[in-house]
């Protein structure tokens, strides 16, 4: 019952504001009129009759009820392409039975005022005369609103449907990008687990168990990941953190991250796991295949607009300049394309003589001023 109040008030609010603005348009169509026969006696020099002027313009709002009536024919028999010819006989005749409608009902209303305010013309001649002149524009008037009102439904219509659609990939993305961030999850926390299955196996189980514990550490913060496409960047190089520490104990002082961020870019909104899967590919096609020292340099830096990820080391490098992606490349490459389009890259090349240089270039929103942000990544 009280959902039946609020629904029958709405009901009625829309009813109304739909006849004000078909007593305002027609009873604005009227005053026009009028103004511009008067003008046009003025004009000739001939003042005519003003009673029979404004009597005469009485034409219009009549139109005033039958523009509802034309609505609901408009509705009830839609123009349809398959079948626009029918649909148009049919409106033909529709505009025969309003057109005679209006014809007896401005009659009865002309006839009456004529009687009452120019009693010295003959009534019934004069209007008989004026409404057969004018019952042209009456079926012409008839098939505009028509046409109009049709126009408007297929518009509302191309409309719901185009949000509808713009809707339907919106969440086809997020879903996407959220199968793509469940797939980087496992597939670095598996490299992550045969690690420690390797120092179990070498008896470096003290490792093994430190290891481990830094795992749950990084569980922890990638299930506490939102559910959202983005996280700020000082959110994602925690997460990076935790997981060179994991790998430092493997490889202790072969491996050394040194960090280079710009003021300013702790803030900026970046995909999750978007930079740990490159550090994982530098760490284990860079740092692993060699025994020397190698140095993994992660930096970010604005560029206008923009937000300059890199991450370079000094390992194996490249057997060509091109390289076959991975799952995390791939991975990385389709969520960019899905939240930025053309507008972000990410480029993978050889990082001179050794090593590989890889670089994620994304649209950012900056903090103004140059004050160095601070944040816990503890």
């Amino acid at each position: 019952m009280n959902k039946a109040k609020p629904l029958q008030f709405g009901l009625q609010s829309i009813l109304a504001h739909k006849v004000k603005l078909a007593f305002a348009f027609w009873l604005g169509v009227y005053l026009f009129t009028v103004l511009l026969d008067l003008a046009a006696s003025i004009v000739r020099g001939n003042q005519g009759n003003t009673w029979l002027t404004l009597i005469v313009c009485l034409i219009w709002p009549v139109w005033i009820p039958l523009t509802f009536l034309s609505f609901w024919l408009s509705r009830a028999f839609p123009l349809q392409r398959r079948k626009l010819a029918g649909s148009i006989l049919l409106h033909g005749f529709f505009s025969v039975l309003v057109s005679l409608i209006h014809t007896l009902v401005a009659a009865a209303v002309m006839i009456g005022a004529m009687k009452w305010l120019v009693p010295e013309r003959n009534a019934f001649t004069f209007v008989t005369a004026y409404l057969l002149l004018m019952l042209h524009n009456q079926f012409f008037i008839y098939f505009l609103i028509v046409v109009l009102y049709n126009g408007y439904v297929y518009l509302k219509k191309y409309q719901a449907e185009r949000l509808h659609n713009v809707q339907l990939q919106s969440q086809l993305v997020q879903a996407e990008n959220a199968a793509l961030k469940m797939q980087i999850q496992p597939h670095f926390l598996f490299n992550t687990h045969n690690s420690i299955i390797s120092l179990i196996v070498q008896n470096r189980n003290e490792e093994a168990a430190t290891m481990l514990e830094s795992l749950s550490d990084l569980l922890r913060r990638t299930i506490e990941l939102p559910e959202n496409d983005m996280v700020p960047l000082a959110d994602e190089l925690l997460l990076v953190k935790h997981y060179v520490d994991i790998q430092k104990i493997r490889f202790g002082d072969r491996l050394t991250l040194v960090e280079d961020i710009e003021p300013g870019t702790l803030s900026v909104l970046v995909p999750p796991l978007s930079i740990q899967p490159l550090i994982e590919n530098a760490i284990r096609h860079g740092v692993e295949p060699v025994a020397y020292p190698c140095l993994v340099r992660l930096t970010a830096v604005r560029d206008g607009q923009q937000l300059v990820i890199g991450i370079a080391d000094t390992g194996a490098g490249l057997r060509t300049d091109r390289i076959a992606p991975g799952t995390g490349i791939r991975n990385i490459k389709k969520r960019l394309d899905n939240l930025y389009g053309n507008k972000a890259s990410l480029s993978i090349v050889a990082n001179g003589k050794a090593g590989v240089h890889a670089t994620i270039t994304l649209p950012g929103e900056f903090t103004n001023g140059t004050e160095a942000e601070s944040t816990d990544r503890g």
